[in-house]
């Protein structure tokens, strides 16, 4: 099969940061496939590499070596403000820190994104919001600010705000490390609902062995391999 068949295709990928004289390799050859609608974990101790590999395929970075292919596009090929377009248009992401903008209420920070691409504006989709919010189950707080919301509430926001540009991909880092056992299970569950709806590919950079329980497949990291 060729990377076209694969949502996100990486290729014997390997990231090295210079520390003074020293070169420090996070990756040291990583390869894999994903499908359209996979749930996947991305799994190891702190320093394996896993936050590495999560800026690479979401194009926040790039491989010092190899290649990393997104609908079978390789990044290496792409300008900046291609990379850029890929980014608002084929990827969403989710923060463990939520980055929620306090002076705006849910329904603005849902939408924020549509107002940033790339100095394009893109007229929000009301029907579409007004869905999303629903389904993360904040309909009655859609005009509440950030300060007004408990941390599972905000991570709600967080997923919503990452699904309004109908991303094909959404990466989380950590997305349940701020929360307690029942709310980061109630986000997972929402997660995974998503996922089978709209057919959305998830990775999580994580350590919660809830979300690696219930993942299609489980990537683990060690030291810049996959073990």
């Amino acid at each position: 099969m060729s990377t076209s068949d694969f949502v996100v295709s990486v290729r014997d990928v390997k990231k090295m940061y210079p520390l003074g004289k020293t070169e420090v390799w996070a990756l040291k050859g990583i390869s894999f496939d994903l499908r359209k609608g996979d749930f996947i974990s991305i799994a190891g101790p702190s320093g394996s590499g896993k936050t590495t590999l999560l800026n690479l395929l979401g194009c926040l970075d790039t491989p010092t070596e190899g290649e990393v292919f997104l609908e079978g596009v390789s990044t290496k090929s792409l300008k900046d403000d291609q990379i850029t377009d890929l980014r608002h248009q084929v990827i969403g992401f989710i923060f463990q820190t939520f980055n929620l903008v306090p002076v705006l209420s849910v329904r603005e920070n849902v939408e924020f994104p549509l107002l940033i691409g790339h100095g394009k504006h893109i007229k929000p989709d009301t029907a579409w919001t007004n869905h999303l919010i629903e389904s993360v189950g904040l309909s009655d707080w859609a005009k509440h600010k950030p300060n007004e919301l408990s941390g599972g509430q905000r991570q709600r926001v967080a997923i919503a705000r990452a699904l309004v540009n109908k991303p094909r991909i959404v990466m989380a880092d950590e997305p349940t490390a701020n929360l307690d056992s029942r709310t980061g299970e109630s986000i997972i569950a929402l997660m995974k609902k998503i996922s089978h709806e709209l057919g959305t590919t998830f990775i999580f950079s994580t350590h919660d062995q809830r979300i690696v329980d219930v993942a299609d497949h489980v990537i683990r990291i060690q030291d810049g391999v996959v073990v």
